[in-house]
């Protein structure tokens, strides 16, 4: 995302915060196993900052920099609209850079571009815009979780 993207996004997922029945949003957050402790299990928190998101829905990876008791500020999280249950998708921004840099040069998520309707011009994307990155962190989380 774009860094104007990304204070936009931030500015309007705190403007939901103003909303009468955001507490019961807040409680439809969830963690999933193996990240419990780490992440909170919130809905959003104003210490969610998006990076990366979804071109077909408002769903973000992130930083993370209101973490759980056991987390650490600066992992990187899953959230968004569609989001509710989290999960670690690197332990730090070094570490997401690296699995991010590894997939696309074994060719197993390939870098391509792709257009948003809020930008001007093409963005970089990993993958096929079809498939989502967010299962490919979410496979990865799944395989860390279970060593």
């Amino acid at each position: 995302m774009s860094t104007r993207k990304i204070r936009r996004t931030w500015t309007l997922w705190r403007s939901i915060e103003q909303y009468p029945d955001t507490e019961s949003l807040q409680e439809s957050g969830a963690v999933y196993p193996g990240a419990e402790g780490m992440i909170k299990p919130l809905w959003t928190s104003p210490g969610w900052i998006p990076l990366w998101s979804d071109p077909t829905r408002p769903d973000y990876i992130g930083l993370d920099l209101d973490p759980g008791p056991a987390g650490t500020p600066g992992q990187i999280i899953n959230f968004g609209r569609n989001e509710e249950r989290h999960f670690l998708c690197a332990h730090n921004f070094t570490d997401l850079l690296e699995f991010l840099l590894a997939e696309v040069t074994t060719g197993a998520w390939p870098a391509t571009a792709i257009v948003d309707d809020d930008e001007d011009e093409p963005f970089p994307w990993f993958g096929d815009p079809e498939k989502s990155f967010f299962n490919t962190l979410h496979d990865r989380f799944e395989t860390h979780s279970r060593q």
